[in-house]
């Protein structure tokens, strides 16, 4: 998968929830989704075992790791990235991130397609 997009003028969107992501590309209301996966992450639970906290803590990392990977090899550090999504992961992947230019962090309700979706409508809004 190594395929950079080199049109500029696209929007690169990172849809991320605990349960998968999804890399995009929009251009007004035309969107394509590049690559999307799935992950099955440890529920987080009351019991604050700390065996299971510390796995639960390196399958997170292990999972914005790889989609910093993934966006390394699908955008160029000129375009302009959005991370949308609903929860907290956001924040921590922006961090990962550093080499790109993510413009914007939003909150939404859903995640993968149905996520996209809404993104890029909240971006068109704008």
């Amino acid at each position: 998968m190594s395929i950079i997009i080199n049109d500029e003028n696209l929007t690169g969107y990172i849809i991320i929830d605990s349960n998968g992501c999804l890399f995009g590309i929009a251009k007004g209301n035309e969107k394509t989704a590049l690559h999307s996966f799935t992950v099955d992450l440890p529920i987080w639970k009351r019991s604050h075992l700390e065996a299971y906290d510390r796995q639960r803590i390196r399958k997170i990392e292990s999972y914005l790791q790889k989609i910093s990977d993934i966006a390394s090899l699908l955008f160029l550090p000129t375009h302009e990235i959005i991370i949308a999504g609903p929860g907290d992961l956001k924040e921590d992947l922006k961090h990962l991130l550093e080499n790109l230019n993510v413009i914007k962090e939003i909150e939404i309700s859903y995640g993968m397609t149905a996520g996209f979706i809404q993104a890029v409508e909240i971006m068109n809004a704008v």
